[in-house]
């Protein structure tokens, strides 16, 4: 999964939860 920007994908966010979520992954 690509979680770039952390806004498309908040499924993934909750899965992984990483450090740099939010920033560039």
């Amino acid at each position: 999964f690509e979680a770039s920007t952390g806004n498309e994908g908040p499924e993934i966010l909750l899965i992984f939860q990483y450090p740099w979520s939010g920033e560039t992954g």
